[in-house]
């Protein structure tokens, strides 16, 4: 009897040994491909960032990072905001959904209901899983200035080189709860690297605007 013991005992000791092995490799094999995945992941983001700064046109730079962004995470609604200084609001450029453009539109910068705006006058990322999370953030249900009403939404601050916002992107999707984690901290690398090109383009723009501008008249002169 004390021999079957002994031997069943070894047999459960080997199998759990068996056991603790498949799973330790199954763990490391996981490791290696999350590995592996990450590295990927990490250069085909800095591919899409030499993409995006490769440009000072902002609908090139739209263009770019709409391309990406639908097929990193198939989003319904893509739009590009930027703040204007000169009429203090917020002007959307680029608005696309399901592919096709809408007109551009601009919401005041303060506005208190319009996601936008809580997004860029506080620097936050908000993410919505359901339209009804819009309450927490307006306090009320937000209704769409256009197109369907969409459940999963991401607005991220785009933030420039001297740490003040200069707008946001949004992306949206019909379907509750669409966005992962993972999802929102794409986004917010590329918004970097989005601001990085903007701050450019806008630097560039500001730059040949000066340079055709007589400044003892503010006209434009022989060169322009």
């Amino acid at each position: 009897f004390k021999i079957i013991i002994i031997i069943l005992l070894i047999s459960f000791s080997y199998l759990f040994f068996r056991f603790r092995t498949y799973k330790l490799k199954k763990r490391a094999l996981f490791l290696k491909n999350e590995v592996i995945k990450r590295t990927k992941e990490l250069e085909t983001l800095a591919e899409i960032g030499k993409e995006l700064n490769a440009t000072l046109d902002f609908n090139s730079i739209s263009t770019c990072l709409h391309k990406h962004l639908q097929q990193s995470l198939n989003a319904d609604v893509f739009a590009l905001a930027l703040i204007n200084s000169e009429t203090n609001k917020i002007d959307f450029h680029n608005v696309i959904e399901n592919g096709k453009p809408h007109k551009d539109f601009s919401i005041d910068l303060h506005s208190e209901n319009h996601l936008a705006s809580i997004c860029i006058t506080t620097n936050k990322t908000l993410v919505l899983n359901n339209y009804l999370d819009a309450i927490k953030y307006l306090g009320k249900i937000s209704h769409p200035m256009a197109g369907k009403k969409m459940h999963s939404i991401i607005y991220q601050p785009l933030v420039a080189r001297d740490g003040n916002v200069i707008g946001c992107i949004t992306v949206q999707n019909p379907n509750p709860s669409h966005f992962s984690t993972s999802d929102v901290e794409l986004l917010k690398t590329l918004a970097s690297y989005t601001a990085i090109a903007i701050d450019n383009a806008l630097a560039y723009q500001a730059l040949t605007t000066a340079s055709n501008t007589d400044y003892l008249t503010g006209l434009a002169n022989r060169r322009a």
